[in-house]
Parts: structure tokens; C-alpha cells; sequence
């Protein structure tokens, strides 16, 4: 942009020179050069302009304006002031179209021109009074007519349309074959992407993670990429992929995951050398027009890779990931399509699309719901609205949001679906609209009567409920799950037009397609923090909250304390009854911490048969406690195996801080000397860090 304005600069500034000094009078080669390019600067600078009219800043308009006053001149100059009136209806029309700044500076320009090129001065006053009421008059006459308005239209047509076999198009666009939406969207498809990519490779730490998307003639090309080694990668590759591992994906439609690749040659395609990638994970891109129709080979638009250099380096929850990400670049595919869908205005289907980007940007599920009921009550007219998710263990639903004017006494608030209308479209999964819910003799009450009368919904008319389903995903293969309701409710007699339910409706499946993608990504991020035998959390994921929790303890005067718990003799058990009794004491023994910990202390299976658990707000008293009461449960338990008795005891090693010290690996260190010296004196005990000078003198 810099350059080409430079350009246009320089450009300008020779057309003003060759008009005062008369050059454009001759035919010279010169002026015929600076003409040719006037021309051709215009032409480029007007198609852009005229194609993507609202994202042109105010200089691009004014350069616009000066190529185009200057080009009069240059023409004026070259066959006479006969032309001169040909001003009066060209002016109006830059008015008109490009705007009363633009206008009034080009009326500017040729008033200067005309008043200081000589003679002409004097007999230009009753030419330029005329252009400067036709500029005005004219062009706010033909800016008002609509027959204006389809000529605007017909000629971004002519102009779109002549871009397109001028200008090689964007690979991305080409590779997509969907619907053009505004520009500024194109920007956000790939952003969007871009984040896909991003959170894949934050997520599973690969060695390469990239998109393949499928394109004309179904050539495959690399959309986007992240590599340690990106300077082998071929990112302008067009490829036919019919075998391998991707070629497999394409075949069956379904994921693969190997921990020990064969042929580097034929499955890892996308490089330029032979890297030494062991694992490797491959997802689907499935895109599909209608949701009841069996998936086919067609509809596979792209495919999803991690690799890594290590062996067997993608578990379970990697491919849950994988496929979490692989549904979310689907929907901002399908979200190109959605809008041929949606009978709304131009204005209405940019909105659309800011809200359904917004919508798709994030995985943070409160950011979701609060955008959604944000837009929802901003482009729908209603007196309540809400939101409700379901909760599946309980069969019951939570309600999360309530509207604009947040009601935080009765959100979270836990709603009981018998005899309710959010029970009634959770149950039946088809939406409820009334226009007069007073007249209704069963299913009266929306949320329950407790929660109806402290929000006023008695006082409600018109009704409008909506179920928010969990769109079928390679995740989730049976889909159509209800995972809440959309409610929107009306006083007086104004009921919700057909037009504003068919938004509703549109507005509230993003929302779901959304809310989905968040319930899964939760779940498969809480996996992947979680160890697979006992259901703890993992080490990883607990040193990351140790260190965090020690931070916070080292900026505000909160103590807390770490507990290392062992079990006692493990390896003789696991010699004597097998790892199945072993894992069979590693689970109850991980049950019974659970069970005895506060919902903000943190236990985790540390490595083995240790375990780790930290107590936040708990000095040495306390942290002494708990872990005295664990001792005497898991020594009172009854373990059986195989009709055998079980005899379980544990040690415990506890550090507290900032009392020692406020350090994570210090605090490790005193945990782990403590647990140490608790099984040195004998073990089935509990030892703090300060006690053991104590007990050593024993």
C-alpha cells in the first residue's frame, strides 16, 4: 500500500506538471506515457475500489478522486474546453458514489487548476459556479434514486466478474469452492483455521501439524501448517491422494493413529526430504449438506495430521482432539454455505457472519454463552431470555444465562425437567412456540414455579423455546443429543413473527454447534490431564497447578500444604497377587482420597503406587489431619481379590508453605524427605517436614 501511494504521488505530481506547462497539448511521447499510465492506474485503483467499496479507507478514496480529476484535466488540456461540460454530470456522480468528501475534493482540485493556469481564470468563474450546483444539486438527486442503486449493483457485477478472469485467485478461495462471502470474512475463515491448527499443535506438542483441504479436479492442498521443520514442507503442493495412511482416511472415512510408521516415502507426502517421523494421526474433514444422509467418500473435503518424531507418541485422547478440531474447521466451512440458507439482508448476513466468528473463535464456554444471549437479545425483541444446558447424569437442567440484564440469584440455578416446557423440548427435542402461554391448561410453567415467579415469567404471553441439539461430529457418531434450550418470551401482544423464529432458530444451532464443540473440547482436555487407570489427575497437570497455587501463595498470605502418599510393600503385593490386584489397590486407594478431600484440593497419581495431593488454605495442623484420617481409612478398608483379603497401609510425607519454603521443587524436596522418613521409621505413618528432627530422636 505504502508503494502504490508513493506511486500515485509521483504519478500525480507529473500529470500537474505536463497540465500547467502545456504538455498534454502535443501529442509527445511523454505525455502520451503519462496518460497510459494515468489510465491504467485508474482502471486498477477504481476496479478494487468499486469491488470492495466499504473496506476503502478515506485516502484510498481521495486517490481515487485525484487520478480521476487529474485524467479530466489531461483531457481537457489535450482537446479543448469544449469538453468541459461534460464535468456537470460526471461530478454529480462521484458525489453520488463516492461520497461528499470525495467530491468536494475534486471540485477543490479543479477550482485551483482552473484559477491558476493563466488566462483562463476569469472565463472559468461561470463554468465552475454551474459545476458546483451540479455537483451538489445533481449528485444528491441521483444519490436518492433507486434506479441508481441497481446501476451500482450491475456495475460491481461487471467489475467482479472482469476481476476474475484478470486476476489469479487466492488459492485458499479456489481450494474452497464455497460461496464468497463479504471480504473481511475471508479474513476470519482463515484466521479461524489458523486458531485450529494453533490449539492442535498447543495441545499434542507434534513435530508438524497441517490441513490438508481438497480443491478442483480432487487435488488436495496444504492450507496451513506449523513444523519444526517448515522449511521442508511443501506448501504448494496439489496432490491425488489414493494410498497410505491418508489415502486410508479418505477410503474409510474414520481416523488413524500409528505408533511405528513403514514407509516414509509414500505416508509422509507432504515433505521435501525424508524426516525421521515415527507417529503419526490423521483425521477426517467431513463436510456434509444434509445431516440424514449417509457419509460418503465425497464428502471428506480434508484431512487433519500430527506427527511426531518419538514412537507411539498420540494416546486416545490425542485423536478425541484431533477430532474435536477437525468438526470445529468443518463448521466454519459449513458456516460459507449457511448463508445461501439464511433469508436475510446484506447488512443481515455480515452481522451473521461477525456472530457466528465470534461464535467459532473461542472454546471458552462462558465467552459462548454470553455472546450468544448478548446477540440473541440485541437482534430479537423479547422481554426474558435464557439459556439452559442439560446436565445428563441427573436428567436435569441448569440455567446458565438469563438475559441482557443479568438475574445472578436464580442463574445455576438447577431446574427439574418433569411437567416443565425446557423438560418438555429437551424430552421431545422439537421446539414449543405460543402465542398466548396463559391459554395453555398442561406444561404452563417454563423453568418450574419457584423459578417462574422470581423471574416474572408468569406475567410472559408469547413463548418461544428452542432446543439446542449436539450436531453429529467424528466424535459423537449418534448426535441429535439435546444439550439445552434456547427460551425467549414476550409480555404483551406483540407474538414472534415467522421471520424471527426462522433466526431464532439459525442463531440458536451456531450457538449449539458451538456450546458442542466446548462440552467436547472440556472433556477431551480434562482427559488429557487425567491418568487413565485411577481417574486422578496426572503429574504433568498437577506440578502445572502446584506452581501456580505456590505463585499465588508467594503474592498473598495463603498457606498451603503438599502431601506424598505411598503405598506400603506395593511390589511385594504386585509380586505376590499380580498387577491386577496392584491396580485393583491403585483405584480404591485413589476413591478413597477423592472422597476425602474438599472440591478445591487437587490429588493426582504422581508416578507408580505415589500419589500427591495438594490442599489449598491448609497450614500444618491441618494438612496433619487429613493425612492422618487417609491413613487410618486405608487401614481400615477391605481389599479383596479373588475371595483374598487385602492388607493396604500407606506412609505420607507433607511439606506446608510458605513455613518451609515458597519454592515448588523445595517444597517437592521437604514432601519427599518427610515420606522418606516416614517409611525408614517404620511406614503406615504420617510425617510432616518439621516433625522429622522430632521423630529421628525418637
Amino acid at each position: 500500500p505504502l508503494l502504490k501511494r508513493i506511486y500515485s504521488i509521483f504519478l500525480s505530481v507529473i500529470v500537474l506538471y505536463l497540465i500547467y506547462t502545456s504538455g498534454f497539448q502535443g501529442f509527445s511521447w511523454y505525455s502520451f506515457l503519462a496518460a497510459l499510465l494515468l489510465i491504467i492506474s485508474i482502471i486498477h485503483r477504481l476496479s478494487g475500489f468499486i469491488k470492495y467499496r466499504t473496506g476503502s479507507s478515506l485516502i484510498e478514496r481521495l486517490e481515487v478522486a485525484l487520478l480521476l480529476t487529474l485524467f479530466f484535466e489531461a483531457l481537457f488540456e489535450s482537446f479543448g474546453r469544449e469538453l468541459f461540460p461534460l464535468l456537470y454530470v460526471l461530478t454529480p456522480i462521484f458525489f453520488a458514489y463516492l461520497g461528499w468528501r470525495e467530491a468536494l475534493f475534486s471540485l477543490a482540485l479543479i477550482i485551483i487548476i482552473e484559477a491558476t493556469t493563466g488566462s483562463k481564470a476569469i472565463e472559468s468563474i461561470p463554468e465552475l459556479s454551474i459545476l458546483l450546483i451540479s455537483t451538489f444539486g445533481l449528485g444528491y438527486l441521483i444519490k436518492r434514486n433507486e434506479n441508481f442503486k441497481d446501476v451500482k449493483k450491475h456495475l460491481m457485477s461487471i467489475i467482479e466478474g472482469t476481476s476474475k478472469r484478470i486476476f489469479t485467485p487466492d488459492r485458499a478461495k479456489e481450494t474452497l469452492e464455497l460461496t464468497q462471502p463479504p471480504p473481511i470474512f475471508d479474513k476470519k475463515l482463515k484466521s479461524d483455521i489458523r486458531n485450529s491448527i494453533e490449539l492442535l499443535n498447543g495441545l499434542l506438542s507434534p513435530h508438524s501439524a497441517l490441513l490438508y483441504i481438497k480443491g478442483k479436479d480432487e487435488l488436495f492442498v496444504i492450507t496451513d501448517f506449523i513444523s519444526e521443520s517448515d522449511k521442508y514442507i511443501d506448501g504448494s503442493q496439489m496432490v491425488h491422494i489414493r494410498g497410505g495412511y491418508l489415502g486410508w482416511v479418505l477410503k474409510t472415512k474414520t481416523p488413524i493413529m500409528v505408533g511405528e510408521i513403514k514407509n516414509h516415502r509414500e505416508n509422509l507426502i507432504y515433505y521435501t526430504k525424508i524426516i525421521p517421523v515415527k507417529s503419526i494421526l490423521a483425521v477426517p474433514i467431513i463436510l456434509k449438506e444434509e445431516e440424514d444422509t449417509p457419509t460418503t467418500e465425497d464428502d471428506v473435503i480434508g484431512i487433519l495430521v500430527a506427527d511426531s518424531l518419538k514412537e507411539d507418541a498420540f494416546q486416545e485422547k490425542d485423536k478425541q482432539i484431533a477430532m474435536l478440531l477437525s468438526n470445529r474447521i468443518a463448521d466454519t466451512l459449513i458456516r460459507y454455505r449457511l448463508a445461501e440458507k439464511v433469508q436475510l439482508s446484506i447488512e443481515g448476513q455480515t452481522s451473521f457472519y461477525d456472530y457466528a466468528h465470534k461464535l467459532s473463535s473461542t472454546l471458552e464456554l462462558d465467552t459462548i454463552l454470553n455472546h450468544a444471549i448478548t446477540s440473541l437479545g440485541e437482534a430479537i425483541e423479547s422481554d426474558i431470555i435464557g439459556l439452559t444446558l442439560i446436565d445428563s447424569e441427573t436428567n436435569t437442567s441448569i440455567l446458565m444465562r438469563t438475559g441482557l440484564e443479568r438475574r445472578i440469584e436464580i442463574e445455576g440455578k438447577t431446574i427439574q425437567n418433569q411437567n416443565t416446557l425446557v423438560g418438555l423440548v429437551s424430552e421431545t427435542q422439537k421446539y414449543f412456540y405460543s402465542d398466548d402461554l396463559s391459554a395453555r391448561e398442561k406444561y404452563r410453567t417454563v423453568f418450574g414455579r419457584e423459578i417462574d415467579f422470581a423471574w416474572g415469567i408468569n406475567k410472559i404471553k408469547s413463548i418461544f423455546i428452542y432446543p439446542l441439539k449436539e450436531p453429529t461430529t467424528p466424535i459423537n457418531q449418534e448426535g441429535e443429543n439435546t444439550i439445552g434450550c434456547i427460551i425467549m418470551g414476550r409480555k404483551g401482544d406483540k407474538a414472534f413473527t415467522k421471520e424471527e423464529r426462522s433466526l431464532i432458530e439459525t442463531m440458536s444451532k451456531e450457538a449449539a454447534n458451538s456450546i458442542s464443540n466446548s462440552l467436547t473440547y472440556l472433556r477431551a482436555k480434562e482427559l488429557s490431564i487425567r491418568d487413565g487407570l485411577t481417574g486422578l489427575y496426572n503429574r504433568r497437570y498437577f506440578q502445572e497447578r502446584l506452581a501456580q497455587e505456590i505463585a499465588r501463595a508467594d503474592r498473598f498470605p495463603e498457606k498451603l500444604s503438599l502431601v506424598l502418599m505411598d503405598v506400603d510393600n506395593f511390589k511385594h503385593i504386585n509380586d505376590t497377587y499380580g498387577h491386577e490386584a496392584g491396580d485393583l489397590i491403585l483405584i480404591s486407594l485413589a476413591q478413597l482420597i477423592s472422597e476425602s478431600l474438599r472440591r478445591i484440593d487437587i490429588a493426582a497419581r504422581y508416578g507408580g503406587d505415589e500419589f500427591a495431593i495438594l490442599l489449598l488454605h491448609t497450614n500444618e495442623k491441618g494438612s496433619k489431619t487429613l493425612g492422618e484420617k487417609i491413613k487410618h481409612k486405608v487401614e481400615q478398608s477391605q481389599l479383596k481379590f479373588e475371595g483374598r483379603e487385602l492388607s493396604v497401609t500407606v506412609s505420607l510425607g507433607i511439606a506446608t508453605s510458605p513455613e518451609t519454603e515458597p519454592t515448588m521443587d523445595d517444597l517437592i524436596q521437604r514432601a519427599d524427605r518427610a515420606l522418606y522418613q516416614a517409611k525408614r521409621l517404620g511406614k503406615n505413618r504420617t510425617l510432616h517436614y518439621v516433625d522429622i528432627a522430632e521423630e529421628a530422636a525418637k
